[in-house]
């Protein structure tokens, strides 16, 4: 029985990763992207047991993403992404990114709020 596990929306986009795993550094292309992960193609052989640290970038013009994620999904070249750390900066601009990208930017409130809430609910 498949059971969809995802609470945030995903957004196709065009953009770039690198990914750094312990002393390996690889490229990726980030195929969709949400508040909580991304799903990433690589030609690289990422460790599950291992975070990585994770850089997006949509173009020159846009700052980059950072956060350090888990991979929770694999498949091939496929991967499925998780955020476990994100700067303020970072999540920022991920946010502003997904709502330019988005038709309904009160949903990407609504789930910016609930991570917040979750994240929060962790700390304490």
């Amino acid at each position: 029985m498949n059971t969809e596990r995802r609470r945030f929306t995903r957004i196709p986009v065009s953009a770039k990763a690198l990914i750094e795993q312990g002393t390996q550094k690889h490229t990726a292309k980030v195929i969709d992207i949400s508040l909580n992960g991304a799903h990433l193609q690589t030609a690289a052989e990422l460790n599950k047991e291992e975070p990585i640290k994770l850089q997006i970038i949509f173009d020159e013009l846009t700052p980059p993403i950072n956060m350090v994620a888990a991979v929770v999904y694999s498949d091939g070249e496929d991967y499925g992404i998780e955020c476990q750390e994100i700067d303020i900066d970072s999540m920022l601009q991920l946010r502003s990114t997904l709502t330019l990208y988005n038709n309904d930017p009160e949903t990407i409130h609504r789930e910016s709020q609930a991570l917040w809430e979750k994240r929060q609910k962790k700390a304490d």
